[in-house]
This record gives C-alpha cells, sequence and structure tokens, in this order.
C-alpha cells in the first residue's frame, strides 16, 4: 500500500488578509448586483428574466478588468452558459453580439485589460457604491 504524505498544516491568514479577502467578495457581489441594475434586470441578449447572472467580458483573473461595471454583461443563465449559443457556449457569437450592441465597450475592454491594475480597494468600493447609487436614483 503506497505511504500517504503527510499533510502540512494550512497556514493561518492574518487579519489583514482576511479583510482584504472579504473585501474583494464585498466588491464581486457589489459589481453583480449593479451591473443586473443597469440592464433592468433582465438578460441583455434574450431580455429574459429568470435565473439572471452577471458574466465577466475579459475573466475576472484580470484584476484591471475585474470590478469595472463596462466588464460586465447580465445574462440569464442559457444565454450566459447552457445555450450552444451563449457566452461561454459560443464566444465567437458572444463577441459577435457585443460588437453589435455594445462596440464602446468591446473597444474600451480591448485597451484597458493591458493596464496595470492599482490596488487601491477602497477607491474600487467607493466607484461601484456611487455607481449603485446612480442606478438606483435612476
Amino acid at each position: 500500500m503506497p505511504k500517504l504524505k503527510d499533510k502540512k498544516p494550512k497556514r493561518k491568514l492574518s487579519q489583514e488578509s482576511k479583510d482584504r479577502k472579504n473585501l474583494k467578495i464585498r466588491l464581486l457581489n457589489l459589481w453583480s448586483l449593479i451591473v443586473k441594475q443597469k440592464a433592468g434586470n433582465q438578460c441583455e441578449i434574450c431580455r429574459g428574466g429568470k435565473c439572471l447572472q452577471s458574466h465577466h467580458i475579459i475573466t475576472k483573473r484580470n484584476l484591471t478588468l475585474k470590478w469595472d461595471l463596462r466588464n460586465g454583461v447580465c445574462l440569464c443563465a442559457n444565454c450566459h452558459t447552457l445555450n450552444n449559443l451563449s457566452a461561454h457556449g459560443d464566444p465567437l457569437f458572444f463577441t459577435a453580439w457585443l460588437l453589435e450592441h455594445r462596440p464602446e465597450d468591446y473597444e474600451y475592454l480591448r485597451v484597458k485589460k493591458n493596464e496595470r491594475f492599482d490596488k487601491n480597494y477602497e477607491r474600487i468600493e467607493q466607484e461601484l457604491t456611487n455607481n449603485k447609487n446612480l442606478v438606483e436614483g435612476n
């Protein structure tokens, strides 16, 4: 029987690391809420209103754009992942849709995705909160 490796104990996160992690989660939840509100709580492709999800156009691994509202689109589950013609199922379809319906955002993202991320999370939170207030005021 093969010998199992001893598992290394998990490194404990400092309080600062925990706070930063929680802030990032809060920012992502706020970003998602605003993306849906800006779309009028309906899928931007089919105009349906069930099972809405916020989709990152450029992957959320790109920290420069992770919380950028122009990098978000509100999609129902079908248009996001489930259908063959969906953002994940057919990226060429989705790119064509984006170019037709949001050409300014496409160009903005094409340029912005290569910029360096400025780690000012408090500024990001303030910008998202301001945008949320603007959306809710309309």
